[in-house]
Order: structure tokens, then sequence, then C-alpha cells
């Protein structure tokens, strides 16, 4: 089921991007988001184009170590949604969850990853997936990036300013914590990455070359999106008539501002 925003909040995310429409499920109710019912589209590719008119996407990033069958490690996974009538990218953290000790289901997330190569085509592992499916979450499409993927994204926005100081794409990887280490740390890190992707592309002058994005597939970035239908729908989420935001619902403000 190919579709497309995701590099927009993988951009946002310094791993961030948009992407896909979808009807949720639910969120969980420990990220203090309601249980709401709603159907959920198929992941076939005839699915995708009737899902086009409900107006809402969804899409599951998925960082990690490297993008290799060769003993990848987790970094972080979060899912994000937004509509078409609402400019505003709703993040929610799914691994690591910003508490101080790794959860049972952050546990059974880590144990499973593993990208494995299929045909040709390398993909997350039924076991990894199975886990996020048996906790309820539900997503219309995936995106799988790397550090360099991360460091080349922020690189082409001209640098983040990550609380008061302009870094460059690989000074910010560098100082990413290791989420199974230090769960707390890696997750506020990591929101902070996005909220200063998020401030800079609502402040420059014109879009970057999205397609320097996707020159980094499958090197760097894996996904189960139609890259064609990603630049369209970029440049219609970043067009210099609307400038998106980012929210997120499950955090207190005052942890988001710090």
């Amino acid at each position: 089921m190919k579709s497309h925003t995701l590099f927009n909040f993988f951009i946002f995310t310094a791993f961030l991007v948009v992407g896909y429409w979808i009807s949720m499920k639910f969120f969980r109710a420990e990220y203090g988001i309601a249980s709401t019912s709603l159907s959920l589209i198929s992941t076939s590719q005839p699915d995708s184009e009737n899902s086009m008119n409900n107006g809402q996407r969804s899409i599951l990033l998925i960082g990690s170590s490297k993008i290799s069958p060769s003993h990848p490690r987790l970094e972080s996974i979060w899912l994000i949604t937004y509509s078409s009538s609402d400019r505003t990218i709703h993040l929610l953290p799914i691994f690591p969850s910003g508490e101080e000790v790794v959860s049972d289901l952050g546990q059974q997330l880590d144990q499973s990853f593993d990208l494995i190569n299929e045909q040709g085509n390398l993909k997350p592992s039924p076991e990894f997936i199975n886990t996020l499916h048996a906790n309820n979450y539900r997503w219309s499409g995936y995106l799988v990036f790397d550090k360099f993927a991360i460091s080349n994204i922020i690189d082409l926005l001209g640098g983040i300013d990550l609380l008061g100081e302009v870094l460059t794409g690989d000074q910010a990887t560098q100082r990413m914590p290791a989420a199974m280490d230090l769960p707390q740390e890696a997750f506020s890190f990591q929101v902070n990455i996005i909220q200063a992707v998020c401030r800079k592309l609502s402040e420059l002058p014109s879009q970057p070359d999205w397609n320097q994005v996707i020159s980094l597939i499958p090197k760097h970035i894996i996904t189960d999106l139609n890259s064609d239908q990603l630049l369209i729908e970029l440049d219609t989420l970043l067009s210099d008539k609307y400038s998106p935001s980012c929210n997120f619902p499950t955090l207190d403000v005052a942890f988001i501002d710090h």
C-alpha cells in the first residue's frame, strides 16, 4: 500500500516524514489516548487508492542502527498521522516511550526486531510486525531508516538548532543515546530533534530537493511506500501555502517545551 508523506515526518524527526491514508483502530491507552474504533484499511494496493478519499494518513517510522540483515539494533519507533484538512502532524511514541525503564513491550520489540531478506528486498521481520499488531498498533505503510539517512536529511535542511546549538547531521546523530541503555534520555533527544526539524521546515524559504532523500533507498532507507506518490505528497504537504506543525498528544506540554 504505497502512499506518501513519510519523508516529511522522517525529516521531522530527523528521521522524519509523513504519509499514508488510513483509519487507525486505536492508540494505546497507556499513552493517554483513548481507544477509538475506526475501520482499518487494507495494506493492498487497490485499497490504498480508495483510502485517499478519507483524508487521513498514517505511517510507522522505525529507526535502525543500520540497514542490514546482520544484527541491526532497534533505535526508535514512532507512529505519525495527519489529515488533508489539518496540517498538524500527530506523533505517537512507541519505542522508547519516555519511561526510565524499558517496558515489557519495549523489550519484546527490541528482541524481535530484525531485517530479513525476502526476494532480494529487506523488510522488518514477521515477529517484529506481529508484536506490534498484538499490541493493537496499526498502520498503512512503514519507513525504516538508519543514522546515515537522518544525518543526510538534517544536512539537507542546513543543520538544526538543538537546545541553542546549531548542529550538522553527523553532530546530531553522534549524540543520540542508545534506546535500550538510556531509554528516557534517548526519548528526550528524539523529541528535541523532531521539534528542531519541525521548526526548520517552517523557516525554509523554499523546499529542499526531496529526490536526495529518495536516493537513499534502499541502502539507508527501506519502505513499502511508492516513491513517486511520496514526492507528490511531500510537495503538497510542504507547499508554500501551508506550514505543518508537530503535535505530541500523549506528552505533557511542559516536557515538550523543555
